[in-house]
C-alpha cells in the first residue's frame, strides 16, 4: 500500500510540474505569436492587446503555476501525514509483538 501510495504521489507530482512547464510554453508561444502578428506595435502594445482579450501573464502562466505549487505542497504533506501514520502503526504492531514474545517467554518460564 505504501508503494503504491508512493508511485501515486509520483505520478501526481510529475503531472503538476508538466502542468507548470506546459503553462510557461504557452505563455512564451502566446507572446510569440502576438509579436509575429503585431510586428508593428511595441511590446506594451502587444501585451495590452493580449490583456484586453483576456491573454495575461497572470492568467496564462502565473496562476496555474500557483495553482499546481499549492497542490505539489499539500500532495507532500499527505504523503509525508501518510508516511507517519505508517510508521506508528509498524511501532505499534512492533510493541505488540515484543510484549507477546515477553509473554510467551513468561509463560515458557512457569
Amino acid at each position: 500500500m505504501q508503494a503504491r501510495l508512493k508511485r501515486t504521489c509520483e505520478k501526481l507530482e510529475k503531472q503538476y510540474k508538466e502542468d507548470m512547464k506546459l503553462a510557461r510554453e504557452l505563455w512564451k508561444s502566446t507572446l510569440s505569436d502576438a509579436r509575429h502578428y503585431g510586428d508593428s506595435l511595441t511590446e506594451s502594445e502587444i501585451i495590452d492587446a493580449l490583456a484586453d482579450g483576456g491573454a495575461t501573464e497572470a492568467k496564462i502562466k502565473l496562476k496555474p503555476i500557483e495553482k499546481r505549487k499549492i497542490k505539489l505542497n499539500k500532495l507532500k504533506e499527505i504523503e509525508e501525514d501518510y508516511n507517519k501514520v505508517i510508521n506508528q502503526i509498524q511501532q505499534a504492531i512492533n510493541e505488540v509483538i515484543e510484549k507477546d514474545q515477553e509473554l510467551a517467554r513468561a509463560i515458557a518460564e512457569g
